[in-house]
């Protein structure tokens, strides 16, 4: 255009031009360059923040997996202690049963041998009345016995002395 109004520009004027309108094109050229760099930074900044996220959430994730190991093995424990007491409860009262039973039968042994005492001092006391009745049967028979010997004797002897007399 201007070539057109002033006529032909001299050499130096051409180059000038020329020179502004390759820096107009390098200016463009390093205006493209540094929105692309920045939308590349941009998206590396993003990239980095979704990993940054990504970290976080596997970190959250791996405290919470911890913080829920760590409570299933409390609840682990306590379950295993809870079975441990359960477990000494039953063996502790299994023991007293079977003490009350050994005391139980232990009694009942007594109880029997005191009822057979009890049985045999019966026994024998019936033995020892039986025979007293029968000893004391045997000295009245005798007693009787040696009564009527005597009666007799002396029956015997009226008579002979009354024989005698006459």
């Amino acid at each position: 255009q201007a070539e057109a109004e002033d006529g032909p520009q001299p050499a130096h004027v051409e180059k000038a031009r020329e020179l502004q309108s390759l820096a107009r094109a390098m200016r463009l050229q390093h205006e493209e360059i540094s929105r692309r760099a920045a939308a590349a930074r941009q998206q590396e900044e993003a990239a980095t923040e979704d990993e940054h996220r990504r970290r976080q959430g596997d970190d959250r994730l791996r405290e919470r997996t911890r913080q829920e190991d760590e409570r299933f093995e409390c609840l682990a424990e306590e379950e295993r202690r809870k079975a441990e007491r359960e477990a000494e409860e039953a063996r502790r009262r299994r023991q007293q049963q079977e003490e009350w039973e050994r005391e139980f039968r232990r009694q009942l042994q007594e109880e029997e041998e005191r009822r057979r005492q009890s049985q045999a001092r019966e026994s024998w006391d019936e033995e020892q009345h039986q025979a007293e009745v029968a000893r004391s049967a045997r000295e009245r028979e005798e007693r009787r016995q040696q009564e009527q010997e005597r009666d007799e004797r002396r029956r015997e002897r009226r008579r002979a002395q009354a024989a005698e007399n006459r």
